[in-house]
C-alpha cells in the first residue's frame, strides 16, 4: 500500500480521537471497507496504529488509523512519550505528508475535558497550526442524529446538521471555528450504500490535496515541545522546591520560644528572601508558583514582625541592665538617705537625691553621707576604678554613667 508522496491525486488523511468514539469505525466508512479493527478498550496508543489505502474515484485515497488518546489530563511524562512515539509512527507510514487530520468526535455524548486535552495535546506534538491548516471534525452515531432531527421535526422544527455545528457553544465552537467549520457526519451503521457513498464523498471534498503536511512541521513543532516539557519540569521543579522551603519556615515559626535569638529568626527569614531571588530571575510563573510567592511574602512579613519585637524587648532589658552590681545590697537610713524607686546598687541607678548629695563641688547642697555609708560605697566591689571623686564618689563611675546614658539615647535614636 505504499504510494508516491508527491502524487497529485493521493489523499492521505490521519485519524485520531478518544477511545470509544468510533475512530477505526469512519476509517473504515472513509475506505468503504472493514478492514480497521474496532474496539472501545485501549490501554496504550502504539499497538492501534494501521494503515490501508482504497480508490475513490480517481482518487487513492490513504488512511492512517492512528493512536487512540485516552484521557489526557491524567497523562504522565511517560504516556505523553508515547503518544509522540506513536504520532511518529503514523507519520512515517504517510511519509510525514497527511492532507488532513481528522478528529473523531462522538454526536450526543458532551464535549469533555477528554476531548479538550487530546485536542491540545495534538497540537502540542504536530504544531500549534496543525488543526487550523489540516483539521477535519469527523461526528461518528450520526444515526443518533438522525433520531434528533426526526423529534425536532415532530416539534415543527428543522434541523439540519451544518445548522446544530454553528449553535454549538463552548470548546466545541471554540474547535468547529477554528478548522473553519469543516464538519462532517457519519453513520457507520448504514446499510444504505447511498448514505456511505454520500458521507465520504462530503469528507473527501474538505480534504486539501495541494499542501499536505510535511516533516520540516513535525520536526519545528518538536523543538517547540520539547522546550515547552523542559519549561513545565523546571517549573515543577520550582513548586516542589518552593512548597518544601515553606513548610520548613512555618515549622520553624511555630518552634521559636521567648528565647530564640535574633539571628535564628534571620536565618528563616534569609531563606524565604533566596527563594523569592531565584524565581524572579529565571521568571518561571504558574498559578501554584504566584500562590507560593503570596504564601512567602506573608511569613516574611510574620518573621519580621516577631524580629522587631524581639528587638524592642532585648532593648528594653539593656537599659534595665544594672550599672553598679555588688555580691551584698548595702541599706541606708530612709531618714536620712531617701532612694528612687530605681534603688540602688544591684537595684539599678543611685538616686537623684543620693547623687546631689554625694556631688563633687561646692553644690552638692552640703549633705554629707555618713560614716558607715561613706566606707561601704568605698569598698563596694564594681566594675569601675574605685578612683575617689570629692566626698567618696567614684569620678569615673559618673563618666561610665552618663556615657552609657549617651550611647542608650542614640541607639533608639537610630532605631526611630
Amino acid at each position: 500500500n505504499t504510494l508516491e508522496a508527491d502524487s497529485p491525486r493521493r489523499l492521505c488523511v490521519l485519524l485520531l480521537g478518544s477511545s470509544g468514539n468510533g475512530k477505526s469505525s469512519i476509517g473504515n466508512s472513509i475506505l468503504g471497507k472493514d478492514v480497521f479493527r474496532t474496539s472501545s478498550s485501549v490501554k496504550s496508543p502504539t499497538p492501534c496504529i494501521a494503515m490501508d489505502s482504497a480508490q475513490v474515484g480517481d482518487q487513492t485515497v490513504q488512511v492512517v488509523d492512528g493512536p487512540s488518546i485516552l484521557d489526557a489530563k491524567d497523562a504522565d511524562e511517560d504516556f505523553i512519550e508515547q503518544i509522540v512515539i506513536a504520532m511518529e509512527k503514523s507519520l512515517t507510514l504517510c511519509d510525514y505528508a497527511f492532507s488532513a487530520i481528522v478528529i473523531v468526535l462522538r454526536f450526543g455524548v458532551r464535549f469533555t475535558k477528554q476531548e479538550v486535552n487530546t485536542i491540545k495535546l495534538v497540537k502540542s506534538v504536530l504544531g500549534e497550526n496543525v488543526i487550523k491548516d489540516y483539521g477535519i471534525c469527523a461526528i461518528s452515531y450520526g444515526d443518533n442524529f438522525e433520531h434528533a432531527v426526526e423529534e425536532a421535526r415532530e416539534d415543527g422544527q428543522l434541523l439540519t446538521f451544518e445548522g446544530w455545528c454553528r449553535e454549538q457553544s463552548g470548546e466545541v465552537k471554540a474547535l468547529f471555528e477554528e478548522c473553519n467549520f469543516r464538519c462532517v457526519l457519519f453513520n457507520n451503521r448504514t446499510k444504505d450504500e447511498n448514505t456511505k457513498n454520500a458521507q465520504r464523498l462530503a469528507f473527501l471534498k474538505m480534504v486539501n490535496p495541494t499542501k499536505p503536511y510535511s516533516k520540516e512541521e513535525f520536526l519545528k513543532a518538536q523543538t517547540s515541545l520539547n522546550k515547552e516539557i523542559g519549561t513545565e519540569r523546571l517549573i515543577h521543579d520550582l513548586e516542589e522546591q518552593t512548597q518544601k522551603i515553606i513548610d520548613n519556615t512555618r515549622s520553624g515559626i511555630q518552634d521559636l520560644s521567648e528565647d530564640s535569638s535574633l539571628q535564628h529568626m534571620d536565618f528563616l527569614l534569609q531563606d524565604l528572601t533566596d527563594q523569592q531571588v531565584i524565581l524572579r530571575e529565571l521568571g518561571m510563573s504558574s498559578p501554584k508558583l504566584r500562590e507560593l510567592i503570596i504564601s512567602m511574602q506573608l511569613l516574611e512579613t510574620e518573621i519580621r514582625s516577631k524580629m522587631r519585637k524581639k528587638s524592642l524587648v532585648e532593648d528594653n532589658m539593656s537599659l534595665t541592665t544594672p550599672l553598679f552590681k555588688s555580691n551584698s545590697s548595702p541599706t541606708y537610713p530612709k531618714s536620712t538617705f531617701p532612694l528612687s524607686t530605681y534603688g540602688c546598687c544591684e537595684q539599678g541607678l543611685l538616686s537623684h537625691e543620693y547623687a546631689r548629695g554625694m556631688g563633687t563641688g561646692s553644690g552638692n547642697m552640703g549633705y554629707t553621707p555618713p560614716v558607715n555609708d561613706w566606707e561601704m560605697v568605698q569598698n563596694e566591689s564594681n566594675p569601675f576604678p574605685t578612683v575617689r571623686g570629692h566626698r567618696g564618689v567614684p569620678a569615673s563611675g559618673w563618666v561610665k554613667m552618663l556615657e552609657y546614658i549617651w550611647k542608650s539615647i542614640m541607639r533608639y535614636t537610630t532605631k526611630r
